[in-house]
């Protein structure tokens, strides 16, 4: 009796689903996608198209010559990555459909730990991908303060900034091409 209760009660503690949290895995594009491939690489990622219901656009000093270019409407997709979800915008420039800039971005969510992790993490990958440390600034305003990051190759800009209001609140990855 005492040994089948033991037994049943290990197998009630084996089939109990464990909250052991998941690495964000964030699949980082560092060659410019193709416009056709875009919804395969979101697919590829449990990537959900949003339609946004209003424009979207980014300012001139968003990106490296982004002034250059007339920018289309983005396509915007949400990414289910583990405690937070992952925002991702590729916008292009019309009429050739060339991606010139993909933002991933993440807001914090329940753990208020969460986005610092996420940008050391990314800091790492970045830093491991490109082979280099990039250059770190920080920026302090009254109420807030940016951490932002840079890395530029001879073929690629990649810039991480953290928002920090009080607590780490969103970070945000933007990758554009010099070419």
């Amino acid at each position: 009796m005492k040994a089948a209760f033991i037994i049943s009660l290990l197998a009630i503690l084996a089939s109990c689903k464990t909250s052991v949290q998941r690495p964000i895995s964030v699949n980082l594009i560092f060659t410019r996608p193709a416009f056709v491939k875009i919804d395969s690489i979101e697919l590829a990622n449990n990537g959900l198209r949003i339609y946004a219901p209003y424009k979207i656009s980014v300012s001139k000093n968003y990106f490296p010559n982004a002034d250059k270019f007339r920018l289309g409407t983005p396509l915007l997709f949400v990414r289910d990555t583990s405690t937070i979800s992952t925002a991702v915008t590729y916008f292009f420039s019309e009429p050739d459909s060339v991606i010139r800039l993909v933002e991933y971005s993440w807001n914090r969510g329940k753990d208020k730990n969460e986005i610092e992790r996420l940008f050391n993490f990314n800091d790492s990958a970045i830093s491991k991908q490109l082979r280099n440390q990039g250059i770190k600034t920080l920026n302090k305003k009254d109420t807030w303060s940016q951490v932002t990051k840079i890395w530029t190759s001879d073929s690629v800009y990649v810039k991480q900034f953290m928002l920090i209001e009080g607590a780490p609140s969103r970070t945000r990855v933007l990758i554009s091409w010099n070419h």
